[in-house]
């Protein structure tokens, strides 16, 4: 049989492309991998040969960044690439929001403010509901806009080791062209300090490198998650910041949720709450307040919208098929 000839810089998994590029050994340590590996997301030899071109080009961009970066920058360059890191995760997120999971509805809640929260929580305090937003800094951008850069900069300047890292994190992580992206640190430092005025209770933790703590507590407490789903047989996936479950089960993800932190803080409950909810949640408010139609159509509207894709119905058939035959 004829071999089939692979675009440069890829693989070929079942009927999908992937893109492949090994580390060079110099700056192995630096990005803590040997490969690196990511799926182009197509069956055509023709597209997967552009989409590794830019693959590619991104990679070695990186791998050309890492052999600039000197010892006592290397931490600071860890953070932009946990960043880029994260904005792939984030386009991978709004793929996965339309995902099917063994032919039920999936809804994905982001938990990305639990840092916040857990450290409110170690004090034994209660977070408040949006800790982010603060009066207008200035006509830079609207009050929506300042809110995601306050939230950006906290979660850097939690992880990073100085103020000075976490404004360096913050820009590298804007789009290019954008006003963020051109941020002095007298500015990010105004904003922060607004953040701060609100909540002190963070202050000591601020440019202190303690992200990794907060991280093992966020790590125990998805964990336990989990474990608590799977015993159920529950499907439950987990990227980055959120959980994606099946509709029908969002309203124990919370739960479940406040159980595990609450665990984690030696008894303390600290109410996390939800961005979305699953039809779970709406039937129970619709019992509760069963005469209020008006909003039962508005959070009907408000519920995620799911669409079975051509690759999903081809998996599941071929899964089916497998069952089958097992």
């Amino acid at each position: 049989m004829k071999r089939q000839h692979l675009p440069r810089n890829t693989r070929l998994r079942g009927n999908t492309y992937y893109g492949y590029i090994r580390i060079p050994q110099d700056v192995k340590a630096i990005l803590g991998k040997s490969v690196i590996e990511r799926s182009l997301k197509t069956n055509d030899p023709l597209e997967a040969k552009r989409r590794a071109a830019a693959f590619s080009a991104e990679v070695w961009e990186t791998i050309a960044v890492a052999r600039k970066v000197s010892k006592e920058e290397e931490s600071d360059f860890l953070i932009k690439l946990r960043n880029e890191f994260k904005a792939n995760q984030n386009q991978i997120k709004q793929l996965e929001r339309k995902g099917y999971v063994d032919q039920a509805e999936t809804v994905e809640l982001d938990y990305s403010g639990m840092h916040v929260s857990l450290i409110y929580g170690l004090n034994q305090e209660l977070p408040p509901k949006d800790p982010y937003t603060v009066p207008l800094i200035d006509e830079t951008g609207s009050p929506a806009e300042q809110r995601k850069w306050i939230k950006s900069l906290v979660l850097q300047s939690l992880n990073a080791k100085s103020k000075a890292s976490a404004f360096k994190a913050f820009r590298s992580d804007q789009e290019a062209g954008s006003p963020e992206k051109k941020f002095k640190d007298n500015k990010l430092n105004t904003l922060l300090e607004a953040f701060l005025d609100k909540n002190p209770i963070i202050k000591p933790f601020i440019g202190k490198d303690k992200g990794v703590e907060l991280m093992a507590m966020d790590g125990r407490i998805t964990a336990s998650v989990i474990k608590h789903f799977t015993t159920r047989n529950i499907p439950i996936l987990t990227v980055h910041d959120s959980y994606i479950v099946p509709q029908q089960h969002s309203g124990l993800l919370r739960t479940t949720m406040n159980e595990a932190a609450e665990e984690e803080l030696k008894g303390f409950s600290i109410d996390i709450t939800q961005d979305v909810f699953g039809i779970d949640q709406f039937n129970t408010f619709r019992a509760q307040e069963p005469n209020n139609t008006h909003l039962h159509k508005q959070l009907l509207e408000q519920l995620p919208k799911t669409v079975r894709s051509k690759e999903y119905e081809s998996r599941y058939e071929a899964y089916c098929y497998w069952l089958e035959s097992y």
